[in-house]
């Protein structure tokens, strides 16, 4: 669980990050025994990096800015 002065704002990070920092909170709970099953899938992990990377290069790609901010 986070603390307040431990969280961050998602909207700031990206779909990478996201995945990155759920990847390392899921690694810790399945240290810590809170979660059961079998470790990591190597190729689902790689499958959801690639979406995610695709995600921001989208989301970047589609992000506008207005004329007036454009010129400075």
């Amino acid at each position: 669980m986070r603390t307040t002065s431990e969280q961050v704002n998602e909207s700031e990070l990206s779909n990478k990050q996201l995945l990155a920092q759920a990847l390392q909170e899921a690694m810790d709970a399945h240290a810590n025994g809170e979660l059961g099953g079998p470790g990591l899938d190597e190729v689902q992990l790689k499958r959801a990096a690639r979406r995610a990377r695709r995600a921001d290069a989208d989301r970047l790609l589609n992000t506008q800015i207005p004329g007036e901010e454009a010129i400075a």
